[in-house]
């Protein structure tokens, strides 16, 4: 998924299931990308009705695992009155986290996001049980997204910098992963005699004869 001057977290997930056995299932976000929202963040982790949506014996709050986000430019606050603006940048968790739940986020980077109050950017807006390998950075300069594609550059920071992971085979363009993967929504491509190569795979020129 990718948005763009969206308002509002682009991807809201209240994570639960309906279950007979109290068994607890994984609900997963990976691959998105944001650029420029006006107001809030790409994801956004909603734990209080989730707490309002677990009854006994019929349902339980189900574990999440967000994967792979970039976003980028975040909380622009167009059209946002004065006084209602609000941390902007990968994750947004909303209520906490509920007992018997577990977050897991992992390789998602924020680029100059918007941090209410000021003080250094972060990609994560609330309490994660876990998060690994998550970051942000305020500016492009060394994160080298193309700003219309968001594929990283070669020599960009966040390429090979990613942690492998089975849930997370492809990026956001359907590129297989390399690993170590690039962190973010979208692999790193590799450049060669002038031309991209989306696994950084060589790629040959045949001629073929039809007689």
């Amino acid at each position: 998924m990718k948005g763009t001057g969206h308002y509002g977290n682009m991807y809201r997930i209240v994570p639960f299931n309906r279950t007979d056995d109290g068994t607890i299932e994984t609900s997963m976000i990976r691959n998105i990308i944001g650029y420029e929202s006006r107001k809030y963040s790409c994801a956004e982790i909603n734990q209080y009705e989730s707490g309002q949506r677990v009854w006994p014996g019929i349902s339980v709050s189900s574990d999440v695992k967000i994967l792979g986000i970039t976003a980028v430019n975040m909380g622009t606050m167009d059209g946002v009155d004065p006084g209602n603006e609000y941390t902007s940048t990968c994750v947004d968790i909303f209520g906490g986290e509920i007992d018997g739940d577990g977050i897991t986020i992992r390789d998602c980077v924020a680029v100059n996001p918007y941090m209410d109050g000021g003080g250094a950017p972060y990609p994560i807006n609330g309490p994660v049980e876990t998060q690994t390998n998550n970051i942000a950075y305020a500016d492009n300069t060394t994160t080298k997204l193309n700003l219309s594609t968001f594929i990283p550059a070669s020599d960009s920071a966040l390429k090979g910098a990613g942690i492998a992971d089975i849930d997370l085979p492809t990026d956001y363009y359907s590129t297989v992963r390399i690993n170590p993967p690039t962190i973010g929504a979208v692999e790193a491509y590799k450049a060669f005699l002038g031309r991209l190569s989306p696994q950084g795979y060589k790629v040959k020129l045949f001629k073929v004869s039809t007689t």
